[in-house]
């Protein structure tokens, strides 16, 4: 079992992740949403543009 963040730039610019575990032949067992670390992204990709 392995676990993995997949971070993206969604289409408004933002990062976007989602973290998810895997089995041993790599097919998602299931993703996990986690909206404070996702708003906590936005605020850091923001503060990066500046």
């Amino acid at each position: 079992m392995t676990a993995g963040i997949i971070l993206f730039k969604s289409g408004d610019g933002k990062l976007s992740y989602v973290v998810a575990t895997f089995d041993n032949n790599d097919n998602v067992v299931r993703q996990l949403d986690c909206q404070d670390v996702q708003d906590k992204l936005n605020e850091l990709s923001e503060n990066l543009k500046m």
